[in-house]
């Protein structure tokens, strides 16, 4: 795995006192620790065996925001989805924190493309669904959902259904049901590709709000070179044929949000990462 030049701490934060439409509760973060994690599958048809990825060494630090960026194949979801305790690894171990992950908790949360809300629930409603298993008295579930959807700037929304919701409102009562659960852990699979331009910005600009208020961990699988430079200040980028990860790029000693000069020296050296030849 390559390295660009320059480049476990619980972090809680906080929403800053008066400031409106974010009241999220402080949430605690951990880091996220691959061991040398690796899935392969078998197919019983052919006898074949597919790596979709290869023994992976890595950590996300407790508050970080990292993107994981590359083609389709590459194994970002695959990665993804093995924190999230969705797939089993072939090898290794993931732990959150000093727990080893063994399937999904509550100590994660996902939020993907799909808004997966229920179409016969309110926004509220579809908040206060994801709390039930902490088995929260009712007038708790009901707050915190109060509170989550102000914070994505729904709070004159709790009522309506996702029929009365454009898919932008949507995505931001996904994010709200997310966050309502404090999770450690914000795992992340494309979530703004069905969006609209000028509505991808806008809930870039939110996710980018909240994580700076609540110091969740998040991971941040994407397509788009542009919206990895724009949200992380971590990119992985990674390729297929075994998936794997080929360069950890640290962003935080880099002034690519201020230079369009050294912002696009960065941007035509993940192309020659990523494309062949």
């Amino acid at each position: 795995m390559s390295e660009l030049p320059a480049p476990e701490t619980a972090v809680q934060g906080s929403s800053p006192p008066g400031t409106p439409g974010h009241d999220l509760t402080s949430t605690t973060s951990e880091a996220i620790c691959l061991e040398k994690a690796a899935v392969t599958y078998h197919s019983s048809r052919t006898g074949d065996v597919t790596t979709a990825l290869a023994e992976t060494d890595v950590t996300f630090e407790a508050g970080s925001f990292t993107a994981l960026l590359g083609p389709t194949g590459c194994g970002k979801t695959t990665l993804l989805n093995a924190v999230a305790g969705f797939v089993e690894l072939s090898s290794g171990q993931i732990r959150i924190g000093q727990r080893r992950v063994v399937g999904p908790g509550p100590d994660r949360a996902v939020v993907l493309q799909q808004y997966a809300l229920m179409p016969w629930m309110t926004a509220s409603a579809n908040v206060e669904m994801a709390l039930e298993r902490f088995h929260l008295h009712r007038s708790e579930r009901a707050e915190r959902a109060r509170r989550a959807l102000e914070s994505v700037g729904l709070k004159d929304a709790a009522r309506k259904y996702p029929a009365e919701m454009s898919g932008g409102m949507q995505q931001r009562v996904a994010l709200a049901r997310a966050m309502a659960a404090e999770p450690s852990a914000l795992l992340m699979d494309e979530p703004f590709g069905a969006l609209d331009a000028i509505t991808r910005i806008a809930m870039q600009r939110l996710l980018m709000t909240l994580w700076e208020h609540t110091s969740t961990t998040v991971v941040f699988v994407t397509h788009d070179v542009n919206e990895a430079l724009d949200l992380a200040e971590r990119i992985l980028l990674m390729a297929p044929g075994p998936g794997r990860i080929v360069a950890d790029l640290d962003l935080r000693s880099t002034s690519i949000r201020s230079d369009a000069v050294e912002r696009d020296k960065l941007y035509q050296q993940i192309l020659g990462y990523l494309l062949p030849g």
